[in-house]
């Protein structure tokens, strides 16, 4: 009888969940303590885009927390220019750099932070400045230190397609067209299976 009961009361619960709205079933809560909802805390911040795939969710965030400069040295003494966040799956976070109408960027002051970063010692310990390869590039950051520490040709493996579609589209003139500029490559797919398959 027992048995029977707990049963009964089993198939009431599920029966009520999938018949609440198959929205809610399956739409399941972010945690309030990752990226986007810490981002979306200050006041006026607010998605202005959003692209989904079967790799990933991506949510571009305006807001003052914005700050993305990782690892970035306390020797810096500047400031980070304006960014978007970019956000993959509610905590992955990266960052458009706001460079509109900056055609030359080499050697520019507004991009200097980007050497301060953890990341940037890489160009420092390349001999050749011919050609460096960036896994992951996202928003550009790293780009924007090759750039900055003027290597002559910058390729880039970005798994999420999504995201060279808004750095090459919507926002290539925000972010000064760093994913269109002459000498700087980005591939989409897995970073090892592309590697495989190059030449150089």
């Amino acid at each position: 009888k027992d048995k029977r009961s707990i049963i009964y009361i089993v198939g009431i619960f599920v029966f009520i969940i999938l018949f609440s709205g198959t929205e809610n079933f399956y739409s399941f809560p972010i945690n309030p303590y990752k990226s986007l909802f810490t981002l979306l805390r200050y006041p006026n911040s607010r998605i202005i885009d959003r692209q989904e795939n079967s790799f990933a969710r991506l949510e571009l965030v305006e807001s003052e927390g914005v700050k993305y400069a990782p690892g970035l040295s306390l020797n810096f003494s500047g400031e980070i220019p304006e960014q978007l966040g970019l956000v993959t799956d509610g905590d992955g976070l990266s960052a458009i750099t706001k460079l509109e109408g900056e055609d030359d960027l080499e050697g520019l002051g507004k991009i200097e932070f980007s050497d301060y970063i953890s990341s940037a010692l890489g160009f420092h310990l390349i001999g050749d400045k011919r050609k460096v390869l960036i896994i992951g590039p996202g928003g550009g950051l790293d780009i924007l230190g090759g750039i900055y520490n003027e290597e002559e040709e910058i390729w880039g493996i970005e798994m999420n397609p999504d995201v060279k579609i808004l750095l090459e589209g919507n926002y290539a003139d925000y972010s000064g067209n760093i994913y269109n500029r002459e000498g700087i490559k980005i591939l989409t797919g897995e970073g090892r299976s592309i590697l495989k398959g190059l030449e150089q």
